[in-house]
């Protein structure tokens, strides 16, 4: 940790971003989508049993770091807490493949520890990368 009185750091705020436009529950749909696509794929293809599992964990981050950003309802809140269950759950599968991005594993480590560590390495992972 250091610091100086010299402005080095700019950060530029979107309007309508994921950090700052309201979570609707137009996001949660799109899971209750991402189910019945998984389930209809499986039905006709046994054998892309993993490649779905991926995707459906992937949109499990993905959805989790817009609900860890925003001010929830209760439904929301439930959601996210089922979300985090789901990842929880499927650490393992994350943690041994080598299909998941060393992002997705460190995310899950961070995730197994608290939402609270999650949602900060998030933060600090969008400023770094924006």
């Amino acid at each position: 940790i250091s610091y100086s009185s010299k402005s080095i750091y700019t950060y530029y705020v979107r309007e309508n971003s994921v950090m700052t436009k309201k979570f609707t529950n137009d996001r949660l749909i799109l899971l209750t989508y991402a189910k019945e696509i998984k389930k209809d794929i499986l039905e006709k293809y046994p054998d892309l049993k993993e490649s779905v599992k991926r995707k459906v964990i992937i949109y499990n981050f993905r959805l989790l770091r817009q609900l860890v950003v925003s001010k929830l309802n209760d439904e929301q809140e439930k959601t996210k807490k089922e979300i985090i269950k789901f990842l929880k759950k499927n650490k393992k599968i994350i943690m041994k493949s080598n299909k998941y991005s060393y992002k997705e594993k460190f995310a899950i480590l961070s995730l197994i520890f608290s939402e609270k560590i999650y949602k900060l390495c998030w933060n600090i992972y969008s400023k770094i990368r924006y």
